[in-house]
């Protein structure tokens, strides 16, 4: 009974987004692919197909919507996944949004501009979509669970939490006063989550274009601000060191990676990142030097970048590095700070670390709850230092192994060293000395000697 009144549900959800948006539908759809596209679903017979074959495009459409409409739940369903495998991913969200009761218009009037585009070009745009939305869900949709297991990795979605940002919403970082800011310098210290930030932008990209299961631990107001966005590039700056331009840098370390990459010429993505609204993520500047090769561009202390009119370009880096770029006003845009964890979301992240430790495949036993853990922590002498995402993780499983964190910065630094050394000795076991008989103190000053010794 449930079953057959949530499908009466969705026909009825699905008749009204189609007569509503009835016309953006037959003006903008490319019916052709829609009625070749192989699903599991047969919504149209060969005779339906021969029928409508002869039909100029808007009737063609019109066929196609009251076959759609006559199919009920069932139909409604193919048709959206029809639009998906046809990469008409803009009517998709056009969709979505309207059966979510979302304002529509940005939508149609990016089709509007679509339209006036080459088939060719429309069909290379959306493959380019798709695969890049399936390259960060496969590559960037999962970060490691802590420094110190890296054997298994938790999604990001229902795991991450964004430390604080010097600006109230993404909106403001990418806007001042309703203008797009095209140069976007995002600082942090180490441990902060830089990284991580980026992955979680590229994500919530690709659920604001194709939502999954994974949409509901997305801010809505962050889907809606990267939803603008035609394109992402996630360019994470460690992995080149032979690559000094945006554009060369976006076509080595993702284009090169995709499903359809030959389909992809460096002219298709010149003019994409000309014609459509790109947002690259360079992440790790500090991470980067420019490759000793024989270059005229500059500044050399960037990656060279093409002035694009609706091309927004964040840098992610340490602080130290921002101050050495010396670059003008101009060249440096908008600055804006990653700061530390809300003392809420650093008591959310103890919770979600120990579930997940307790979980498969980690199934850690841990006497520990997360409250006594928060409390543990934050009436510490180094609570002000678990704000910090990186640190905080160590002193989860600084107690998770039975170590005291510490009463100090020393300490607490002192201890991790300890684990790291521990996990080494159980991984590789080549550690000559026993960890038991290394004197925590003694072991930290020899520290500090060795390094004293290389820069003296």
């Amino acid at each position: 009974m449930e079953m057959a009144e949530s499908s009466d549900n969705e026909q009825e959800i699905g008749r009204k987004v189609i007569i509503k948006n009835f016309v953006a539908l037959k003006k903008y759809m490319h019916p052709d692919p829609i009625i070749d596209c192989e699903t599991d679903f047969e919504l149209l017979t060969v005779t339906d197909r021969r029928t409508i074959q002869g039909k100029g495009l808007i009737e063609k459409n019109e066929a196609i919507f009251r076959k759609v409409m006559s199919k009920g739940a069932r139909g409604y369903k193919d048709f959206k996944e029809r639009l998906k495998k046809t990469w008409q991913t803009e009517l998709l969200q056009l969709i979505v949004c309207a059966e979510n009761g979302q304002n529509t218009r940005e939508i149609e009037d990016r089709l509007k501009k679509i339209a006036v585009l080459s088939p060719e070009y429309i069909k290379h745009r959306g493959e380019l979509k798709e695969d890049l939305m399936r390259f960060y869900k496969w590559s960037h949709s999962k970060v490691l669970l802590s420094p110190l297991i890296e054997e298994n990795d938790t999604p990001l979605a229902s795991f991450y939490i964004r430390p604080e940002l010097n600006v109230n919403t993404l909106q403001d970082m990418f806007k001042t006063e309703g203008v797009a800011n095209r140069e976007i310098y995002l600082k942090a210290d180490a441990g902060l989550g830089k990284t991580t930030f980026s992955k979680y932008l590229a994500t919530s990209w690709y659920q604001a274009h194709c939502p999954d299961e994974d949409a509901q631990y997305f801010e809505m107001k962050d889907m809606d601000c990267m939803r603008d966005f035609d394109f992402v590039f996630l360019v994470l700056l460690r992995d080149s060191n032979t690559s000094c331009s945006v554009d060369e840098l976006i076509f080595k370390l993702i284009i090169s990676k995709l499903a359809n990459s030959t389909s992809f010429t460096e002219e298709f993505i010149e003019k994409l990142l000309s014609r459509e609204k790109c947002l690259v993520i360079l992440d790790g500047l500090d991470e980067w030097t420019h490759p000793n090769t024989q270059c005229e561009r500059g500044p050399r202390s960037i990656p060279h970048r093409n002035v694009r009119e609706k091309c927004t370009i964040i840098t992610t880096t340490r602080p130290w590095k921002l101050g050495d770029l010396n670059l003008s006003s101009n060249e440096l845009g908008k600055t804006v700070e990653l700061t530390k964890l809300s003392h809420d979301s650093a008591g959310t992240l103890v919770t979600r670390t120990l579930l997940r430790l307790k979980s498969p495949p980690h199934n850690m036993s841990i006497e520990i709850d997360d409250t006594s853990l928060v409390k543990e922590i934050f009436n510490s002498r180094v609570a002000h230092l678990a704000y910090v995402p990186l640190l905080l993780m160590y002193m989860i499983c600084l107690s998770c192994e039975g170590f005291n964190i510490g009463k100090s910065k020393c300490e607490l630094y002192v201890k991790i060293v300890e684990l790291l050394l521990l996990r080494t000795t159980q991984k590789y076991g080549n550690i000559h000395k026993p960890l038991s008989s290394v004197n925590s103190s003694m072991l930290f000053l020899n520290m500090i000697n060795v390094r004293n010794t290389s820069h003296s």
